[in-house]
């Protein structure tokens, strides 16, 4: 799957948080939903596959790719996504599995 429990909340709840989007209260709660839904073995998994590419290269992708629905996204919003991917699933400054492919994915 492209997205999981795991990337949505150490990804982009984190994000939307850092930013200012969500508050302290709702942050929390979105937190507390991740806790008892990470308990469950049903929303496990058994490794994480990380296509790592720079930021610049998935900028210009999306400009290649020139879709209306991603003309708003900037440079500095995927460099953000990619930090909060390197934090959790390089220096491991979040919860991970310890079960990780890393696929450097710079190629155009």
């Amino acid at each position: 799957m492209e997205r999981s429990l795991y990337s949505t909340r150490y990804i982009f709840v984190e994000n939307s948080y850092r930013e200012g989007d969500l508050s302290d209260l709702e942050f929390n709660i979105l937190d507390e939903w991740y806790q008892q839904l990470a308990k469950d073995k049903r929303n496990d998994i058994d490794l994480h596959v990380y296509l790592q590419a720079s930021p610049k290269v998935c900028y210009d992708r999306i400009l290649k790719r020139d879709r209306s629905e991603e003309n708003t996204i900037s440079l500095s919003f995927i460099e953000k996504l990619h930090d909060l991917h390197e934090e959790w699933l390089i220096t491991k400054k979040a919860e991970a599995r310890d079960v990780m492919v890393r696929v450097f994915h710079n190629l155009l």
